[in-house]
């Protein structure tokens, strides 16, 4: 509501100050209405107040109405603590106020045109942050903008939870993950897109089985490892910059940014993706294994999958593994979650 003034002078002496008036105006509907000359200075409360009781039809008409809703909402309320009483009096019900006299209605000064009419409600709505609740830090924040319902997200999954990505090695020419009987060597490409470098652990349904029932074996030699990240201080500007992030068993040598980043991969990471043997990708070093190869914000691991007939998950070409990842960020988050690692019988 829009409230505004203006000054009343003496007709017969312009410097005479009389008084002002005060407009409201609604800036939904055309409701309007011009209080009476004000001569004493006045907050603009105490004059919506006196408009409330100066006696109109319209504002008594309000008042009675109020009135009867809050004594209903109070009888309703001592109608439940005497029903529990029966040798108590029921207090008496309201009644609802009567409707406008006649003499009220053609009264010309209580209704001097149809804009005096009280102006049309609107509903209400509010908008608010939705925070973490393990972290508390804003998910998604609304606009600073009053007639703007858009919400900024300011963190989403993806920018928190490691991807899984699997691949083979580069000197593997077969055309998917699997084969019925046999033991293939798969790449497991763990990508991070957290601000801080993640410890992660890799936890099998086949740790779990100790009766060795599942048709489906998933072998994982190195389950835990370390993934870095990118720098905060990096601008990220130039597309190699975004080719770094790309491990090197999925980078391919399409365009020349590319080649050139296999180029200055180490020969070592290179040479461990394309093994002479298949056991010759699993590295290991007193004993323990560790990753095949690292790069600024991704891992690669090794796995071994086998497949027998009558899996119940292969009908449709497609073996799903379950993998629990734990997580543990450098700054103290700690994440857990099941992925369902998905491995084509064909290339795709």
């Amino acid at each position: 509501m829009n409230v505004s003034s203006e000054s009343v002078r003496s007709e017969d002496d312009v410097k005479q100050f009389l008084g002002k008036r005060f407009l409201f105006t609604c800036h939904i509907c055309h409701w309007t209405y011009t209080t009476k000359l004000i001569t004493a200075p006045q907050s603009v409360a105490s004059i919506v107040h006196s408009i409330c009781v100066d006696g109109r039809a319209a504002s008594s008409r309000f008042a009675h109405l109020k009135n009867y809703c809050r004594d209903k909402i109070r009888y309703e309320k001592q109608l439940g603590h005497y029903g529990k009483h029966k040798q108590l009096e029921s207090p008496q019900k309201p009644r609802p106020p009567s409707i406008i006299p006649d003499e009220a209605m053609s009264d010309s000064s209580s209704f001097q045109n149809s804009s005096s009419l009280v102006p049309l409600t609107q509903p209400l709505c509010c908008r608010y942050k939705t925070r973490c609740k393990s972290c508390r830090n804003p998910l998604d924040v609304p606009s600073d903008k009053p007639f703007s319902g858009k919400c900024t997200q300011t963190a989403c999954a993806i920018d928190c939870i490691p991807r899984i990505v699997p691949s083979r090695p580069s000197n593997v020419h077969a055309e998917g993950f699997w084969v019925y009987g046999r033991t293939v060597t798969v790449l497991i490409n763990v990508l991070n897109s957290y601000r801080n470098p993640i410890n992660v652990t890799i936890s099998t349904i086949s740790d779990l089985d100790s009766f060795n029932t599942n048709k489906v074996r998933f072998h994982l030699p190195c389950r835990e490892f370390k993934v870095g990240c990118i720098d905060e201080n990096s601008n990220m500007k130039h597309l190699s910059d975004y080719v770094r992030t790309i491990p090197t068993s999925l980078l391919t040598n399409f365009s020349y940014v590319s080649r050139v980043e296999l180029t200055n991969r180490p020969l070592e990471s290179l040479e461990a993706l394309t093994p002479e043997e298949t056991g010759d990708v699993f590295r290991s070093k007193n004993g323990v294994a560790r990753p095949v190869d690292s790069g600024v914000s991704w891992c690669t691991v090794a796995a071994e999958v086998t497949v027998e007939r009558g899996a119940g998950n292969s009908e449709d070409g497609v073996v799903y593994i379950p993998l629990f990842m734990a997580v543990e960020s450098d700054d103290g988050q700690r994440i857990s979650y099941w992925v369902k690692l998905e491995l084509p019988k064909r290339g795709r």
